[in-house]
């Protein structure tokens, strides 16, 4: 018997056993949640129950939900430890330490995942392993492509999110040809992705990215039937909604108890959708711009800021502590976001800056206030006072700092 058999009858004869060694990963499903924490059984609700229950979003404090980022298939990942149903896996994303210091630690690129979710690449043959794209992908010219909006795959009879990618076996006229793991039948599958929702990847200048980031996202928001709906933590673009409706619910969970926002449309899991960290990140990814941080803190840690207004150019970022958006059309005075329920929206949207800013009616106002350090009220969408803003920063798309 070898290493990997003897590993697996072991975690079968004792669920608790944590591995002995870092084993690389690939996640197998759409899209699954990266926790903060380990989650724990109840007398009530299994551990795969208590993912299940984790909810869109909540009102602050925040105590119900522990979703950090998402994970999206063929997405590679080292497994450090494996209690029961959950992994706790090493991720090439990362978050700051707290909101008021640029320091991070291995354990903020961290996170707990359900097992299911995750296939040992040693358990794949030579021939499966090939189908997954490397964690960098940039030197792949003419090998990887990436979704840019969510595709359904006939012959897995699974839709996968904007952003995943796939290594394609054959370049054809309309189409790329790839093959990808099917955990359903444990083997590969064969089809073909739409050139136009895909995007090849090959070398591109710093315009060339930021006019793709760009676009990618003003097509998420005008092009896709339907919304796509704020998750807090999310980082998908899959399933939209027809109705962007919702409501509010008492939960409670493990004692915490609080207020989540729900919508009747949403009713799989894990909830796919975007925050406002997860909508830039992926964007990103998509355009080729190194960004893995997870919350908006973190990517504003990432950025240089902007220093003169003839700087500025459409793809810009605005931040204040909390909240990120991208500044989408400085003429027209536009910024593209994913904004949160206690505000009245809960989805990605294009909106005008005096619509979210009250006072802010043209970039050169916007530059003003940001310049001279002006406080500006934000409003909610009946445009009531929310919170008066203090501490605006704009700050370049590109280019970004290296890595933390």
């Amino acid at each position: 018997m070898n290493c990997m058999r003897l590993l697996i009858l072991v975690f079968v004869i004792n669920p608790l056993y944590s591995i002995p060694k870092r084993i690389s990963a690939v996640c197998i499903v759409p899209v699954a949640d990266l926790l903060s924490q380990k989650l724990s059984a109840t007398g009530h609700h299994t551990v795969q129950e208590k993912y299940a229950l984790i909810p869109l979003s909540e009102k602050e404090p925040l105590s119900l939900c522990c979703r950090t980022t998402q994970l999206l298939f063929n997405e590679r990942v080292t497994v450090i430890d494996q209690q029961g149903e959950q992994s706790y896996i090493e991720t090439p994303f990362w978050h700051l330490k707290n909101s008021f210091s640029a320091e991070t630690s291995d354990r903020n690129n961290r996170f707990w995942i359900l097992t299911k979710n995750l296939k040992f690449l040693e358990e794949l043959t030579s021939e499966e392993n090939a189908t997954i794209p490397p964690i960098d992908t940039e030197n792949l010219i003419g090998e990887v492509i990436t979704l840019i909006l969510p595709w359904y795959c006939q012959e897995a009879s699974t839709t996968y999110s904007a952003g995943t990618q796939f290594v394609i076996t054959q370049d054809n006229d309309n189409d790329y040809q790839i093959k990808l793991y099917n955990p359903k039948t444990s083997s590969l599958t064969e089809s073909t992705v739409p050139k136009n929702i895909s995007l090849l990847t090959k070398k591109r200048s710093e315009k060339e990215k930021r006019e793709l980031f760009l676009k990618t996202v003003q097509r998420w928001v005008h092009e896709i039937p339907g919304s796509i709906p704020y998750v807090i933590g999310g980082a998908s673009i899959l399933k939209t909604l027809k109705d962007s409706s919702f409501y509010e619910k008492k939960m409670s969970n493990d004692k915490i108890k609080g207020t989540a926002f729900m919508r009747s449309e949403c009713t799989t899991t894990p909830h796919t959708g975007v925050d406002c960290s997860g909508l830039i990140r992926l964007a990103c990814k998509i355009a080729g711009i190194p960004m893995n941080a997870t919350n908006s803190t973190s990517i504003a840690q990432s950025l240089f800021t902007v220093t003169e207004p003839s700087l500025l150019q459409d793809g810009d970022i605005i931040f204040w502590k909390g909240h990120i958006a991208i500044l989408s059309d400085i003429k027209q005075g536009l910024l593209i976001e994913a904004r949160g329920y206690d505000d009245g929206y809960g989805l990605l949207q294009e909106i005008p800056y005096f619509i979210e800013l009250k006072g802010i009616d043209d970039t050169k106002e916007l530059m003003d206030a940001y310049i001279n350090k002006k406080s500006m009220p934000r409003l909610d969408k009946k445009g009531h006072f929310r919170k008066k803003i203090t501490d605006l920063t704009i700050l370049s798309l590109l280019p970004t700092k290296p890595n933390k």
